[in-house]
Parts: C-alpha cells; structure tokens; sequence
C-alpha cells in the first residue's frame, strides 16, 4: 500500500536512533519516495527517473533527488543515503 502526502509516494521508512556527543539519543527518519520518470526540459534528451530521499530530525530536514535510467537505478542510488552514517554526514 502507498502513502499519499505532501513529499508524494511513499516506499520505504525508516527510523534511526542517533546518539549524539553527548550522550543524549536522538531519533531521525529516512523516508524514500516512490520511483517517477521526470522528463527532461529538452525534448531531445532521455527522460530520467528519480526518487526522493526525506531525511528528518537533528535539526535540519532536506529532501534530495537520486536519479538513474529506469526506477530499479534510482532506487538504488538512493539506498546509500538511507545509511545512518550518511543521515549524520548531511546533518552536521
């Protein structure tokens, strides 16, 4: 079943427990937006699919796009940063 709201589609969620430098956990959520073709604004350039990526939580939420040449690429190149790691490198 899909989720319908504002960021579109939802895939897939996630929920990380982020413990800070200070010892105090904090939560933060990924979520992955359902594959889209988005079409090119030259008519003679292929169509690309992308797929949003939500990160939310340690103050600062953000919305990025990965794009690959059919939905399975961009779902996959959206995967790396589901990481906990990388939700913490776009965070800091």
């Amino acid at each position: 079943m899909q989720v319908q709201n504002e960021f579109g589609s939802l895939l897939a969620s996630r929920e990380f427990q982020w413990m800070r430098e200070d010892g105090v956990a904090q939560l933060a959520y990924v979520d992955i937006g359902v594959p889209y073709l988005d079409p090119p604004p030259d008519a003679n350039a292929d169509a690309a699919w992308g797929c949003k990526i939500r990160t939310r939580g340690l103050g600062l939420d953000r919305t990025v796009v990965s794009y690959g040449v059919d939905a399975i690429q961009a779902i996959y190149l959206a995967l790396p940063i589901v990481t906990g790691k990388q939700i913490g490198r776009a965070h800091v």
